[in-house]
């Protein structure tokens, strides 16, 4: 009750916008969140007195996520001891935008690996229901059959489930880097993804919701970004993402693809892009723009790539036809062979291969060769026609109309979005009602923008030839890295300001007492929970100020598809 009450007091302050502008920004801040805080001590005194503290450990799941101290969200998750289908329906409690938490670029996959234990419910739900169905059967209990069929169709089309996919691949893949294989691997999970109708399945019941009639829920109350992720919010950030690797990989779209999937996934309505936060927003309208100013530029590339392939294979299908009906092996066939085929079990892949995994002669677009490459067989051998997912029967599309012409130099507005981007960043520093996430998630996101640049560029950056012909972005990976090193310093020092000393442990019992709820806790108690949230709170900043710092020198190769750190 009273954690609620001042979860309401913060709320109702905001309104008021009780802040005193002559305050550094983060004693502002500091104030600011107050109440919060306040609620973080008193939840964590009874959670620890409490045997069943199911609700208070998500709720303070929720506030330590609101007060930047991520560690403890997860510590407090994992004694709220979830069981079986609790993954699907609770685990959006600290699953919701975790990228903004994720430290996966200094190496901590702790909710990289949350993301992969939490799916593990539907592999093992379906078998059961698949027992069940079975059973149901054998004992003529057919009134369940209907209920057990309804279920599985619910589970397998979870909304969580496919939430929890996306933070998953936007974690682990700014942090590994896409390999020109995995981008067509995640670009058909992705698409597959998109074409579900999802079932929410998620509990916001949980948390009792003991606020004044008219008045938002505690949920809203405690949602990273103001409000819960909708499928709208779920659907922008996945369109997103598919154009993406849609254009990073060597898959064109076909005519009929043109016509009915590329103009949904380019639209992007008002309505949905509310559901975003500014940052969220900067980051789509930022991809959309690098989009539609490299397509012209994509799309001939890889159509000379499929061009050439198709006829390869064509050839190669032409010379094995006329070698069958003579009943000799033709010896061209067979020099091609043993040409793309390893010998005596060794690859012969690095002589026609780049360190960064893309061809020569494709010019940005994969060609596997060698030990375990991928090609299209004909009759005894393997035709490698310089492409990773060509199969028959193929053609190749045309080029869609509507794409534009060619300009070499990035438009203005590009650029300009890079500016704001900065500007929302030091302005949510600056702000005194800012609270933690904020500051974390603005600078995920200004990450995850530098990341989409080299993404989309590594093609022409690592090409070997035509490159009068490729788009002018020197400039652009230049700004991006500026804005990087701009956001790791700058959270870099909030972590290294972020102390539990002997003045602030007075501070901070002062600080909790003046709110009259906590006069029952002895200053022990306090000053622990506020040591242990300060500590927490300043690992996670000094971690992604590391992680961002990294990134600056290493986000070129993990976008060309070599890994974080990597020396080549």
């Amino acid at each position: 009750m009273a954690a609620t009450a001042l979860i309401n007091v913060h709320h109702l302050s905001t309104l008021a916008n009780c802040t005193e502008d002559s305050d550094e920004p983060g004693v502002a801040q500091q104030k600011y969140a107050k109440h919060l805080l306040d609620a973080l001590v008193a939840l964590e005194y009874a959670a620890g007195k409490s045997r069943w503290a199911y609700s208070m450990r998500l709720l303070l799941v929720r506030l330590h996520r609101l007060l930047g101290s991520s560690g403890l969200a997860m510590q407090n998750f994992t004694m709220a001891n979830l069981k079986s289908i609790q993954f699907d329906t609770l685990s959006h409690h600290i699953l919701d935008r975790a990228s903004t938490f994720s430290l996966a670029s200094v190496g901590d996959l702790t909710l990289v690996n949350e993301c992969v234990e939490s799916s593990q419910i539907y592999g093992i739900h379906g078998n059961e229901v698949s027992e069940q169905l079975v059973k149901a059967f054998q004992y003529e209990r057919y009134s369940q059959i209907a209920e057990f069929v309804l279920l599985e169709e619910k589970v397998d089309n979870s909304l969580q489930r496919d939430l929890t996919k996306l933070e998953h691949f936007r974690m682990k893949n700014i942090h590994e880097g896409l390999t020109p294989e995995s981008v067509e691997v995640e670009l058909v999970e992705l698409r597959f993804v998109w074409g579900r109708v999802h079932h929410d399945n998620r509990d916001f019941e949980t948390l009792s919701n003991m606020l004044p009639r008219g008045s938002p829920s505690l949920d809203e109350l405690t949602s990273v970004g103001g409000k819960k992720l909708s499928e709208s919010w779920f659907r922008t950030m996945l369109q997103l993402w598919i154009l993406v690797l849609h254009q990073t990989s060597e898959q064109l779209w076909t005519e009929e693809e043109q016509v009915t999937v590329r103009p949904k996934l380019l639209t992007f309505s008002d309505e949905a892009l509310q559901e975003l936060t500014p940052a969220e927003r900067l980051l789509v309208k930022y991809g959309r723009a690098l989009i539609a100013w490299l397509e012209p530029h994509h799309t001939p590339i890889k159509h000379s790539v499929m061009t050439s392939a198709v006829s390869t294979l064509a050839t190669a299908k032409e010379k094995y036809a006329a070698s069958t009906a003579n009943g000799t092996a033709n010896p061209s066939a067979s020099a091609a062979s043993s040409a793309n085929t390893p010998s005596s079990g060794k690859s012969k892949s690095g002589a026609n291969r780049k360190p960064n995994g893309l061809s020569n002669g494709t010019e940005g677009t994969a060609a596997s060769s060698g030990e375990g490459g991928l090609g299209v067989k004909v009759g005894d051998m393997k035709v490698f026609t310089g492409m990773l997912t060509l199969h028959e029967p193929m053609e190749v599309p045309p080029m869609p109309k509507d794409m534009g012409e060619a300009v070499k130099e990035p438009p203005q507005d590009i650029s300009t979005i890079l500016d704001e981007l900065q500007s929302l960043f030091d302005e949510t520093i600056a702000k005194p009602s800012a609270l933690p996430w904020e500051h974390l998630h603005v600078a995920q996101i200004a990450h995850e923008v530098i990341f989409l640049t080299h993404l989309l560029t590594a093609r022409f950056a690592l090409a070997g030839g035509k490159k009068k012909t490729h788009p002018t972005f020197k400039p652009l990976r230049a700004k991006s890295i500026s804005l990087l090193d701009h956001v790791a310093k700058v959270i870099t020092k909030l972590g290294q300001d972020a102390n539990f000393s002997a003045e602030t442990r007075q501070s901070w019992i002062q600080d909790r007492r003046a709110s009259g709820v906590l006069h029952e806790l002895t200053d022990s108690d306090i000053a622990q929970v506020g040591r242990k949230y300060v500590e927490s709170k300043k690992s996670m900043l000094e971690q992604l100020g590391k992680g961002l710092t990294k990134a600056q020198q290493s986000i070129a190769k993990t976008a060309a598809g070599v890994p974080a750190g990597s020396t080549q």
